[in-house]
């Protein structure tokens, strides 16, 4: 069994799904930024059951392969923050890595995303060992290309997804400065 995931950053902690956590489950669905660039109905649950299920999923994918879109806590006060993580999805036919984070809407603009997103690239380099993480991003949210560009990810292509258009952008690990 995997240790609980505990990554911190000078402000935050990234941390993996407990099922005390059930709580913030049942606000995904709720809050307004966590769901602004998302696909409508991504955190949403039918029923209490669905829920339950969906937690431990969360946490089985963790135990598994070392993957998921973990919580952010503020280190200070435990204010959950939002989600970052890593997930395996493919791209044209390709098994790929993602990162991806979403931020509560009184976060947004703390630099928090950049933050907790390189702390998650070098989970992804260093204990996952993956060679490359992608990163998707609608070209109109600009703070996310912003953390995008400044992670040092670079341009690879556009597609869709959930008929809107992504640009995609690739991270080599050889380039990758922590």
């Amino acid at each position: 069994m995997r240790p609980e995931l505990m990554l911190d950053t000078p402000r935050l902690t990234l941390r993996s799904w407990t099922l005390e956590d059930r709580p913030l489950m049942q606000l995904l669905p709720l809050d307004e930024g966590l769901n602004t660039f998302c696909v409508p109905g991504t955190y949403a649950y039918q029923n209490e059951k669905d829920l339950d299920d969906k937690l431990a999923q969360r946490i089985s994918l963790y135990q598994e392969k070392g993957l998921g879109k973990f919580i952010i806590e503020l280190k200070e006060t435990k204010e959950f923050v939002g989600l970052c993580g890593v997930g395996s999805y493919e791209l044209k036919g390709k098994n790929i890595h993602e990162l991806a984070y979403r931020l509560r809407r009184p976060y947004w603009g703390q630099g928090l995303g950049t933050e907790v997103s390189r702390a998650m690239l070098q989970y992804a380099f260093e204990e996952l060992e993956f060679s490359e993480v992608y990163a998707f991003a609608d070209p109109q949210n600009a703070a996310s290309l912003n953390i995008i560009k400044k992670l040092g990810f670079t341009f690879h292509g556009k597609i869709m997804y959930a008929d809107v258009p992504h640009h995609v952008f690739v991270l080599l690990k050889k380039d990758w400065k922590a």
